[in-house]
């Protein structure tokens, strides 16, 4: 095996390991499936990654999404169609602040170790990226309501004092219900919490 191989196989290895597979999906994985994809891969039948995503149910890795900041806090809550949502999230707490339609490039970025708020944003600056306010948060999960329910996301880009403490908005769910939710900006953010990212895309 080739060093570049090699290297190669171990980032493969690190890849899954990420996602925190049991047993019993590690075995399902390796029933055949890896063996089918690198077949297809090695006869250059693999469609893009993004096309390959959607027939697996899963959203484009960093996905495209238009805000329309002319809506009102309310109506962008309605739209996700949520199970609850905290009391606390108002337009007193959590104002709209832009205007006209913009569109802005989303990524979920996560961490293997515990990481408090401020090394969240600046593990997104490396990449260009900054962390999503609850705008952003409401336009993600009205478009992708089921990504909340595979992992609670959080929306750095936006705080609010409630009850004395700085909250940013959440998104969770548990089993197929869905929640809009306050969490402490001072927590650590654990392995399974994923930090939401935007990217405006200039037209």
């Amino acid at each position: 095996m080739s060093t570049g191989t090699f290297n190669q196989a171990i980032n493969a290895l690190t890849l899954i390991d990420r996602q925190g597979l049991d047993t019993e999906q590690l075995n399902t994985l390796c029933g055949g499936y890896f063996a089918d994809l690198a077949l297809s891969a090695k006869e250059g039948r693999l469609p893009p990654r993004d096309d390959f995503r959607q027939l697996l149910g899963l959203p484009p890795v960093e996905p495209i999404i238009e805000i329309d900041f002319g809506m009102t806090l309310d109506a962008m809550k309605a739209a996700g169609h949520y199970d609850g949502i905290n009391d606390a999230i108002t337009a007193d707490h959590f104002p709209i602040e832009g205007t006209g339609k913009r569109k802005f490039r989303n990524k979920l970025f996560q961490s293997r170790r515990s990481i408090l708020s401020h090394e969240a944003i600046a593990l997104m600056e490396k990449e260009n990226f900054v962390p999503a306010t609850h705008v952003h948060g409401l336009a993600y999960a009205a478009a992708f309501p089921e990504e909340q329910c595979k992992n609670p996301i959080a929306c750095l880009g936006t705080s609010a004092q409630v009850e004395g403490d700085r909250r940013v908005v959440s998104l969770g769910g548990h089993g197929v219900e869905r929640y809009l939710g306050l969490q402490d900006w001072q927590r650590p953010w654990h392995g399974h919490w994923r930090l939401l990212g935007v990217q405006e895309v200039r037209v």
